[in-house]
């Protein structure tokens, strides 16, 4: 059986003081600590102690004597409280949301759609609602971007990356996806150029 003792906190000199009022025959204990913690594992111990209770029997509602301060507390407590709930709804709505969507849309849709990152909706979504969805990765649009350019002898390969970089500039928000497009590309295209015209002049 759980025990749940209230005490009333008062700030010292150095030290938080606890007073704990609810012991049997209107008897009291006082106790002092340099921390909150402290303060908690030492009023416990001690009512523990006076009540001949096992140890972990007893636990202990710490208040400020103050109760505008000790309020204010509540309120914030019960803030976190209906974050944490609403945050926990937001999840739950995200992947229904990504679960019927990730059939018909790519995952920079779905993250316009949904106002979040593209990153952040990819570690979210289903990964069995992907399975047909187009592909959406740094090296599906490096091969996109090869693609466009055309695979003609290029003076260089420095052209492609030139005709590539305006491509790029879609997603201006994301340079580390931008970073991967870039080197994917780059490899693309140096493949091509050392499996079928050789290394151009000028390299």
């Amino acid at each position: 059986m759980t025990h749940v003792l209230r005490a009333t906190v008062t700030r010292g000199e150095s030290s938080w003081i606890a007073s704990v009022l609810d012991l049997p025959d209107g008897q009291r204990a006082t106790v002092m600590g340099r921390t909150w913690k402290q303060l908690r594992e030492l009023t416990q111990e001690a009512c523990e102690h006076h009540l001949t209770l096992p140890k972990g029997s007893v636990v202990i509602d710490l208040r400020l004597e103050d109760p505008e301060l000790q309020e204010l507390i509540e309120e914030a407590k019960a803030a976190k409280a209906m974050l944490r709930n609403a945050q926990s709804y937001a999840q739950t709505t995200l992947v229904r949301a990504l679960r019927r969507l990730g059939r018909m849309a790519t995952v920079r849709d779905m993250a316009e759609m949904l106002d979040y990152s593209h990153q952040y909706v990819a570690r979210k979504a289903p990964k069995d609602t992907l399975k047909e969805a187009p592909g959406d990765t740094p090296e599906d649009w490096a091969r996109m971007l090869f693609s466009v350019a055309g695979m003609r002898t290029p003076a260089s390969s420095a052209e492609l990356a030139r005709e590539a970089r305006c491509w790029l500039d879609s997603f201006p928000d994301d340079p580390e996806f931008t970073r991967k497009v870039a080197a994917s590309h780059r490899a693309l295209i140096q493949e091509a150029v050392d499996r079928d015209w050789g290394s151009p002049e000028g390299e």
